[in-house]
């Protein structure tokens, strides 16, 4: 008698905590699994199939991303001009020239490019800097701030 009631104890207390445990295990599994084998995190996934389309939420959108001129900034400009109009900022115009040029063989218009050559460590140059871009486009939705200051000795 003892026997049975330790029994059914045990499978009323212990059983739900194994089941639990054995569901947990199984989860982190899955992530693992996800996660070798499809070179993204499940969360990354999720949003890629799931998420929303960024260039329809871009879609007539004035985004201006400084520190363009080379790596993230530029690769951001040429996508962002798919969808936006875009303002590209750097201390170097050649260079910005250069991504202007790249963002046009996307297949952007070059009237939706402003190129505007500003140091963003000359603070008393942002307020002209931001009415020039009022001034060429009407508003400003999207500001991103990818410029760098190196720190040299």
């Amino acid at each position: 008698m003892i026997a049975v009631i330790c029994v059914i104890m045990v499978s009323v207390f212990f059983l739900p905590i194994l089941l639990i445990g054995a569901a947990l295990v199984f989860a982190v599994i899955c992530v693992i699994i996800v996660s070798i084998f499809c070179d993204a995190d499940l969360t990354t996934l999720l949003y890629e199939k799931y998420g929303r389309n960024v260039g329809e939420e871009l879609r007539g959108k004035v985004v201006w991303i400084t520190g363009a001129s080379s790596g993230i900034g530029a690769a951001l400009a040429i996508e962002c001009v798919k969808s936006a109009k875009i303002v590209i900022s750097a201390r170097r115009e050649n260079l910005l020239e250069k991504t202007k040029e790249k963002c046009i063989e996307a297949g952007a218009k070059s009237e939706n490019i402003l190129v505007l050559p500003m140091d963003m460590c000359d603070f008393s140059s942002h307020q002209k800097c931001f009415q020039a871009v009022l001034d060429h486009f009407g508003r400003l939705d999207i500001l991103i701030n990818n410029a760098g200051r190196s720190q040299m000795e």
